[in-house]
């Protein structure tokens, strides 16, 4: 067995479930905060099946982004294990590298859907898309999950490019390769 490997699958795994649970909840509650005239709570305890399906996208969407942060951390990761002149400072940085990362693409895709969402929702002037979804327009509802799921899809390849320009890498000098 590959001890290098087991470790970093279980790192992988124990970073996508502190991140996953963490996101979860931080967005269900940016979301509630948002939208306060819409009364999340109540409307989910009143069976609001509309609101659900909105909600529920947006937090997989945003969830579907901040996938994008494992590869790097877990590369990061690997990198400090794998150094053997890595020492507490070292470590200290490499997490927090991980933990940008993990900002920045929660950040950056909540950020994203919700000002594509209000953009959207502008653009289609003759549909009031809160106002139905809030009346429990599940048609509505479907329509707007799809443009969200749209726009996580869209939006995830340049988070991982920015993530990946996050990771510290040494420097190649092509000079001293081809003399």
């Amino acid at each position: 067995m590959n001890f290098w490997v087991f470790f970093i699958g279980v790192a992988e795994i124990l970073i996508a479930l502190t991140i996953g649970v963490f996101i979860i909840y931080l967005s269900f509650q940016i979301l509630s905060k948002l939208v306060r005239d819409f009364a999340v709570i109540d409307k989910l305890r009143n069976n609001n099946i509309s609101v659900a399906i909105v909600i529920g996208t947006i937090i997989l969407s945003v969830i579907y982004i901040v996938r994008s942060a494992i590869n790097p951390a877990v590369t990061v990761l690997t990198m400090l294990f794998k150094n053997p002149k890595a020492d507490y400072s070292t470590f200290f940085s490499g997490f927090l590298i991980i933990l940008i990362q993990i900002i920045v693409s929660a950040v950056t895709g909540f950020a994203g859907i919700y000002i594509a969402l209000r953009l959207y929702m502008w653009l289609t002037k003759d549909l009031h898309e809160m106002e139905e979804i809030r009346n429990n327009n599940i048609a509505v509802g479907i329509v707007l999950a799809f443009v969200i799921f749209a726009v996580a899809l869209l939006l995830e390849p340049g988070i991982n490019t920015l993530l990946q320009s996050m990771i510290p890498l040494p420097s190649v000098n092509f000079r001293e390769i081809y003399r």
